[in-house]
């Protein structure tokens, strides 16, 4: 009798955890990497350099989604 009233209270238990809840999401948006604000601080830099370097354009905008399932 022990065995099973052990074994009722492990399978409910385990229905019953937060565990096994399932949740979903989905997030979208754009993306902006714009090099401008720190410009002035990346020449300085450079000019330090003992090799030859440059900065790199400003790149464009991009669509950034993420979907998750826990």
């Amino acid at each position: 009798m022990r065995k099973i009233a052990l074994l009722i209270c492990t399978v409910l238990s385990v229905l019953f955890a937060n565990a096994q809840d399932l949740h979903l999401g989905f997030s979208a948006g754009l993306a902006f990497a714009n090099m401008e604000g720190a410009r002035s601080s990346l020449e300085n830099k450079l000019h330090s350099l003992p090799y030859q370097a440059g900065i790199t354009d400003n790149f464009p905008a991009w669509f950034e989604y993420k979907a998750e399932m826990s």
